[in-house]
């Protein structure tokens, strides 16, 4: 196991992109992420043509805190308030061109529905796109969706429909 505080966004994004460019994927590509993996996942639309992004609860983050290592700076970037308002990404996610799911936690205690809305509004460009509220869901919507079979049939089966439309037509 890599210790967490020798990483960095930076980094994460890094070995996404050494993962695809490794696999020599040449074909439609789909990334499905939560939390901070949102984050990455959005980044990654700088460097390839994403078809479908499905999001799950993502975390913004200030431009400040990419290059940064997890740890105590790390963490006292992203409590400022509201310094996820200064972020690439809202410039990032309007370039996007693909399909855009986002699934956001009602009871999100982790990731204000602002920083949310805020990703929906920006995907201005988007073949598609669509937000939706989990109802009761937490942050931890993955591990909440996995408790909660009835809404991830829901989930799931939306998830397939948009997978569907972009690799079986």
């Amino acid at each position: 196991m890599g210790d967490i505080k020798k990483t960095s966004l930076e980094s994460r994004v890094k070995q996404s992109l050494s993962v695809i460019a490794s696999e020599k994927i040449d074909y439609k590509l789909s990334i499905i992420a939560s939390s901070m993996s949102g984050y990455v996942a959005m980044k990654l639309t700088q460097f390839y043509k994403i078809e479908n992004l499905i999001l799950l609860a993502p975390a913004v983050y200030d431009s400040s805190a990419y290059s940064v290592t997890f740890g105590l700076k790390f963490t006292e970037i992203i409590r400022k308030p509201y310094s996820w308002k200064n972020s690439d990404i809202w410039e990032i996610n309007k370039k996007f061109k693909g399909n855009f799911l986002l699934l956001v936690a009602e009871k999100d205690q982790i990731i204000p529905r602002e920083i949310t809305e805020k990703i929906y509004s920006s995907i201005i460009n988007a073949k598609t796109k669509k937000m939706i509220v989990v109802n009761n869901a937490n942050h931890s919507l993955v591990r909440w969706l996995n408790n909660n079979l009835n809404y991830l049939d829901s989930v799931s089966e939306i998830i397939c429909n948009i997978l569907e439309k972009t690799y079986f037509t």
